[in-house]
């Protein structure tokens, strides 16, 4: 007896110190243990052969009362089912229990005295939607839907719903699309070829996203002012647009652990953009970011004070990490490299950023950071830079301070036609005098060769620990 109840409450303390060790204190949603709505309730069978069977699912659901569940064998039912009680829906397998919207309307809406729906074991289709939920405490799982001409699944004012295991396939719009709700869980759906994002998340707060697996979609996860939600070790690949894109003042979220492969158009992270909105204090952490045709993560557009930590960032076919007029970033602990246009990117009135403690190494074209177009007032510090064909570019930026970095085996370091801080950095060799460090000014059709100085060079290496 003692031992049960010293497990009691020993499972619980485990599972607080894990999310207080990942950082993510306040994830607190149970899947298998979410409210089950037919523990009192009488079982109402639909096709099959048993005795006083129904035939079409809506007379079961019209004599069902709350807490019920009906129960489908297998087979086709060409119906548009409206739900407007709290039961249990539970299809005989799912791959064999089908229900058919021939078009004509939603397959499955949930109308008013719908709360604490469960639905599993369908598929769902043909419909203008596969689902419409405008209720809350909903449980989606398990299902396949698929060939529905516009989403699979659309949620509004809906909250504290658990949409899990789902396999959601070539669908005429968004996989899921839910506006105007919050709290809500998407886990282990699995989402391919849909013509529309595969997530897309609108004016809400508090959703999380987890170990989802999404191929061929416009956007994997999009959200459009949408904040505090967790974006958590979900497998991305083969988008059109990007594989994560936070718009119109997304703030406050977290996306950890990401894998973030071939995007076509645009980043593999994408946070800002031309759309209007200030997205700021997101956290990009430990992610990986590779092969995208842009850059691997992309800060655009008035997007501040987020912060980039420890992410991989590789292969890209433009910059790793590319910030364009946004200010106050931190971009710290990551590893970016083999990029075809250069590591990390700051352009176009992109200040007061810190670039600190990046392993920063082999990309090509304009190096590992390049600083252009009035980017001021940034802080490069204690990084490794290593093996590019330049080691630092910076063209009309100023005030920038470049201490304490590890410049080993590049070609080359450049500026032009600015004035910044060189102070204490490693020059792939210990050095006794200051460093030279060749540029120009540019004035009307003038080119003047200049020189900037680190005064007090590193006589060895840093270790930065990357």
């Amino acid at each position: 007896m003692g031992g049960k109840h010293q497990m009691k409450y020993l499972i619980p303390i485990m599972v607080i110190l894990l999310l207080v060790s990942t950082s993510f204190v306040g994830v607190s949603y149970d899947i298998e243990n979410s409210k089950n709505t037919s523990s009192n309730g009488k079982t109402l069978y639909v096709g099959g052969s048993g005795p006083g069977n129904y035939t079409k699912i809506q007379d079961a659901i019209d004599d069902a009362s709350d807490g019920d569940t009906v129960f489908i064998y297998s087979g086709t039912y060409v119906e548009n089912l409206i739900v407007h009680k709290s039961i249990n829906l539970i299809g005989e397998d799912r791959e064999s229990t089908i229900i058919d919207g021939n078009q004509a309307e939603d397959v499955v809406y949930f109308g008013t005295g719908a709360d604490w729906v469960n639905i599993t074991g369908f598929t769902i289709r043909n419909g203008t939607s596969g689902l419409w939920i405008v209720k809350s405490h909903c449980t989606i799982s398990k299902n396949i839907i698929m060939n529905n001409q516009g989403r699979g699944i659309s949620l509004l004012y809906a909250q504290g719903c658990n949409i899990t295991y789902n396999t959601i396939n070539n669908n005429g719009g968004a996989g899921i699309c839910e506006h105007w709700g919050g709290y809500n869980n998407y886990l282990s759906n699995t989402f391919k070829n849909n013509t529309g994002d595969a997530i897309s998340l609108y004016f809400l707060i508090g959703n999380n996203v987890f170990n989802n697996t999404i191929n061929e979609c416009q956007t994997g996860i999009s959200l459009y002012e949408a904040s505090n939600c967790l974006i958590v070790e979900n497998i991305i690949k083969n988008s059109s647009y990007c594989g994560i894109g936070l718009s119109y003042s997304s703030c406050g979220n977290k996306i950890n652990g990401n894998n973030i492969t071939n995007s076509s158009i645009a980043a593999g992270i994408l946070i800002g953009g031309f759309v209007g909105g200030i997205s700021k204090y997101n956290i990009i952490t430990n992610n990986t970011i590779s092969s995208n045709n842009w850059s691997g993560i992309l800060l655009e557009i008035t997007t501040n004070q987020n912060i980039i930590e420890g992410n991989t960032v590789f292969n890209n076919e433009n910059f790793g990490v590319a910030i364009w007029n946004s200010d106050n970033n931190h971009v710290t602990g990551n590893a970016v490299f083999s990029n075809a246009l250069g590591g990390v990117y700051l352009i176009e009135n992109s200040n007061y950023n810190n670039i600190s403690g990046n392993n920063i190494y082999d990309n090509i074209y304009y190096g590992g950071i390049f600083l252009m177009e009035v980017s001021n007032n940034n802080l490069i510090h204690l990084n490794h830079i290593t093996n590019n064909t330049i080691g630092i570019n910076i063209s009309e930026s100023s005030n920038n301070k470049i201490i304490n970095n590890n410049f080993i085996n590049n070609r080359n370091v450049l500026f032009s036609s600015c004035r910044n801080q060189w102070h204490g950095n490693f020059w792939s060799k210990p050095l006794m005098l200051p460093k030279l460090i060749f540029g120009k000014y540019v004035i009307g059709p003038f080119v003047i060769p200049w020189v900037n100085f680190d005064w007090h060079p590193a006589k060895e290496p840093y270790d930065i620990g990357v």
